[in-house]
């Protein structure tokens, strides 16, 4: 057939001979298409992959920062609850040497009682509340948050009288105490700890 064809046409203009030729091209046209589409879809399919990845790395490290935020404004309202309660005085002035109750001594020659597991054989149970102080403050559901008070040694400030009979009396003098607040995430795993120190 196509030889009857070609010897009929004979010497046929060029676009009787292009639409003769027309189906078998049209044929690979589609072939081509369709490996075109399916390069482009899939290079579309593993960028909305890596955008969706992307997006989920994204998430978490805001999670993280969010949770992160939340423990140390914990913790620092922790702070000024203890720094409230000492300038109030409901925390017993002689309460410290014991060493308990979140009452402490600051003994330079020891490692602070705050410290962590390689320094302490034993580190604080800031849960216990023979340890440490528990605190809680807010709207419900209350942020909780622990903390310990140190005494330190008392210093004289400007203007004060250091006493007239012995040096060390507490005449003249000011307290000062380092309050150190720790408060865990909503997470259990972010931790932060403050530190300040107050005079009273």
């Amino acid at each position: 057939m196509k030889i009857s064809l070609l010897k009929i046409l004979g010497n046929s203009s060029p676009s009787v001979m292009w639409r003769l030729q027309t189906p078998q091209l049209r044929g690979r046209q589609e072939g081509m298409a369709l490996i075109i589409s399916l390069v482009l879809l899939t290079i579309l399919t593993i960028g909305v992959m890596a955008t969706a990845r992307s997006i989920s790395v994204s998430t978490r490290l805001a999670t993280n920062v969010q949770t992160q935020n939340i423990a140390i404004q914990t913790a620092d309202g922790t702070a000024k609850n203890a720094q409230g309660l000492i300038a109030q005085g409901a925390i017993a002035p002689t309460g410290y040497s014991g060493n308990a109750n979140g009452q402490y001594v600051f003994n330079p020659q020891n490692p602070p009682v705050w410290a962590p597991s390689p320094w302490l054989a034993t580190p604080l149970n800031w849960s216990s509340a023979t340890q440490a102080k528990q605190s809680s403050f807010g709207t419900l559901p209350a942020k909780i948050g622990a903390f310990v008070v140190e005494q330190l040694p008392p210093v004289i400030q400007k203007g004060e009288n250091a006493g007239s009979s012995v040096y060390g009396t507490s005449r003249g003098q000011t307290s000062v105490y380092r309050v150190t607040a720790r408060a865990v995430g909503p997470d259990g795993n972010r931790v932060a700890t403050i530190q300040t120190i107050v005079r009273n």
